[in-house]
C-alpha cells in the first residue's frame, strides 16, 4: 500500500525525522511536496475557497494545507493500487504500524477511508467493532474526530473526494471526519484502534528519536490525553443562558438517539505495544 508523506520544503527536519520512524518499522513512502501557505496569493485562496456564510473565511496555511492533501489525494486516484495512506510529518507511530501499511489486505471491501491517528478527544463510534486479531479492531467512524494526519483512502473515494472539493469552507479534517460536513455520513469509514499514529505536537514534548520502538515521545498516554483535554476545553465557546438550555437539551437528544442506535462515546486509545 503506497504511503505518501506532506512535507514542506523548509522542514527538511520533519522529513529525517519521519525517515528515521519509516525506515525503523520498515516501510518505505514516497514524499509529497506541500504547498507553502506563505506563498499562496489571495487570489489563489480565493480560487479554491467557497463561503458557507457561516465560518470565517480559511486562512492561507488552512488552505495551503488542504491543497497539499489534494495533491496526495491525486496521487492515490491515478495510482494502481486500491488504497493508499497519507501522512503529515509530525506524527508519532507505533512500532506496530508496519502490519497494517505494508498490505490492504486486512481493509474491508466497499471500505472509503479509515482513521489511523487519534486525537485524544471522545469520538462517537460504533459499539460492534471488527476484530483484526491481537487485540486490533476497525468500528465506524459517527462523530467528529479531529485531525488528518494519518490515514487511509480508497482510490475510488479519493477520485470523489476531488471531484468535491475543487471549492472547499472548512479545513481538511472536518471535510474528511467531521459529520456535519455531510461526507462522513455518506460513506464507509472506520476508526483503526488502538490508534498507530498521534500528531507529535498533541504530546508535551520535543522528541526526535526515543530508543523505544514505540515512537511516543517518551511521554505516557495519561499525559497525552491530560493536554489535549485541556486545550479542547480552552478552545470550547461556551453557550449561556437560553442558548445553554437548548443546547443541552440537542446534546441531550443526540446522546439517547445515538447509544440506542449502538454507539458509544469514548477516547479512542493509542498503541503502546512494543513490536
Amino acid at each position: 500500500m503506497k504511503c505518501l508523506v506532506i512535507n514542506l520544503d523548509r522542514s527538511s527536519e520533519r522529513l529525517t525525522r519521519m525517515a528515521f520512524i519509516f525506515a525503523r518499522i520498515g516501510v518505505q513512502f514516497e514524499r509529497v511536496e506541500a504547498i507553502d501557505g506563505n506563498f499562496l496569493s489571495e487570489q489563489q485562496r480565493e480560487a479554491v475557497t467557497r463561503s458557507d456564510g457561516i465560518r470565517e473565511p480559511l486562512t492561507h496555511t488552512e488552505v495551503a494545507c488542504f491543497l497539499s492533501h489534494r495533491k496526495a489525494w491525486m496521487m492515490i486516484a491515478e495510482g494502481a493500487e486500491p488504497y493508499g495512506t497519507v501522512f503529515e510529518d509530525d506524527l508519532v507511530v507505533s512500532g506496530n504500524a508496519a502490519r497494517w501499511l505494508l498490505s490492504h489486505d486486512w481493509i474491508p471491501a466497499g471500505t472509503d477511508a479509515v482513521k489511523l491517528e487519534t486525537f485524544g478527544d471522545r469520538t462517537w463510534v460504533d459499539r460492534r467493532m471488527i476484530d483484526l486479531g491481537d487485540g486490533y479492531n476497525l468500528t465506524n467512524l459517527r462523530g467528529t474526530h479531529w485531525g488528518a494526519a494519518a490515514y487511509v483512502l480508497s482510490r475510488d473515494f479519493a477520485r470523489r473526494l476531488l471531484e468535491e472539493t475543487e471549492r472547499f469552507s472548512a479545513v481538511v479534517d472536518d471535510v474528511l471526519f467531521s459529520p456535519e460536513e455531510g461526507i462522513l455520513n455518506q460513506i464507509k469509514c472506520y476508526q483503526f484502534e488502538p490508534a498507530i499514529c498521534a500528531q507529535s505536537r498533541r504530546f508535551d514534548s520535543d522528541y526526535l528519536a526515543p530508543s523505544s520502538s514505540v515512537d511516543i515521545g517518551g511521554l505516557d498516554f495519561e499525559s497525552f490525553l491530560d493536554t489535549t483535554i485541556e486545550q479542547s476545553k480552552e478552545a470550547r465557546v461556551k453557550p449561556v443562558g437560553l442558548a445553554k438550555l437548548k443546547y443541552k437539551f440537542r446534546r441531550t437528544a443526540e446522546k439517547v438517539a445515538r447509544r440506542i442506535s449502538g454507539q458509544i462515546h469514548r477516547r479512542i486509545p493509542f498503541d503502546l505495544r512494543v513490536q
